[in-house]
């Protein structure tokens, strides 16, 4: 899919692919994977999706048909999952597709960063849940963490390494806050005179 209609403060994304998601269709997907795995002999496929089974049953349908053909081919998703979309039964119909490893986009472990500042609204309970899940399916984990958002307080940054250190993963990336062009963020920085 393309396109995401969650509105981050952070994210510039809209601005390429816009906020109303675009599905291909499960039988030109299959074609592609039919024309990448036996036409050229990958035995590596990476997914690029904006939002990743966002479409729960169609995912489940899809991963079905996909495990079933592809039982070799490791599949890769570099991008962060969403931890609004994911449930048990996507991550199972993950791991039955060849999924093992992803990165879950969680961003902050401030409850006050992630309504007021960020705007992304993870339920940080959810996301524990789901992690825990994760590891019990034995799956690697990776964590997108993100510090320094304009109005993000020293003690907000401290309740999201408290948060890193309170769950089991594999990974943890942790960048720094950039205000990137098109974002929520620059245009308050730009309005605000502290960018130009």
């Amino acid at each position: 899919s393309r396109g995401c209609p969650f509105k981050c403060a952070f994210c510039a994304s809209h601005t390429v692919h816009g906020r109303l998601i675009r599905y291909k269709s499960q039988e030109r997907i299959s074609s592609e994977f039919e024309s990448i795995i036996n036409k050229y002999n990958f035995k590596s496929v990476v997914i690029e999706d904006d939002l990743f089974a966002s479409q729960k049953e169609k995912f489940i349908s899809l991963s079905g048909k996909l495990s079933n053909k592809y039982k070799d081919i490791k599949f890769l998703l570099p991008q962060g999952l969403s931890v609004a979309v994911l449930n048990e039964e996507i991550i199972d119909a993950m791991i039955k597709m060849g999924i093992k490893e992803a990165a879950i986009a969680i961003e902050s472990g401030s409850e006050y960063v992630q309504k007021k500042i960020i705007k992304k609204n993870v339920s940080l309970e959810k996301a524990k849940r789901i992690l825990e899940y994760l590891r019990k399916k034995e799956f690697n984990i990776y964590v997108n963490f993100i510090l320094g958002f304009p109005g993000e307080t020293e003690q907000m940054m401290n309740e999201t390494t408290a948060y890193i250190n309170s769950i089991d993963v594999d990974w943890v990336y942790i960048f720094h806050a950039l205000p990137l062009p098109g974002s929520e963020i620059y245009d308050a920085l730009v309005s605000k005179k502290i960018i130009e």
